[in-house]
């Protein structure tokens, strides 16, 4: 019973149009998520020492989390000549379909779902840095 439903489910089909890969302004959120959480915790817990070489460690590490993605891009786009459906124009883009796996979803959900975890740990991060700093 639960395997009909789910192969129901994977086989609606919708007038939107379906795309297989985020618009560009979802790259550019995660590469501000991410400064924003490595700005942050050099605000917070920049103060000296030990700290600071720890802080060195977290943001090469992040550094290379934004570098390798976008290195990876650059060469796909430049040595494929199959281009994923895409679209210049952010609100169709969220009105449309993402495809993922087998099946697809809203992009706005896909978006948020993608986004979510950089959020989350930007904001803590920012959190942690305001008590932090109020506690000196």
């Amino acid at each position: 019973m639960r395997d009909e439903n789910i192969s129901r489910r994977n086989t609606i089909v919708s007038d939107k149009p379906v795309f297989n890969g985020l618009h560009p302004r979802v790259y550019i959120a995660m590469v501000v998520l991410a400064l924003w959480f490595v700005i942050a915790g050099w605000i917070g817990f920049g103060g000296g020492g030990y700290a600071e070489y720890l802080l060195v460690i977290v943001t090469g590490f992040f550094s290379m989390l934004i570098a390798l993605p976008l290195i990876a891009g650059h060469e796909w786009h430049r040595f494929h000549t199959w281009m994923p459906r895409h679209t210049d124009n952010f609100d169709e883009w969220l009105s449309s379909e993402f495809q993922v796996d087998q099946t697809h979803m809203p992009a706005r959900t896909a978006m948020l779902l993608i986004l979510l975890p950089l959020m989350a740990a930007a904001f803590s991060m920012t959190a942690f840095a305001v008590v932090a700093l109020a506690l000196e």
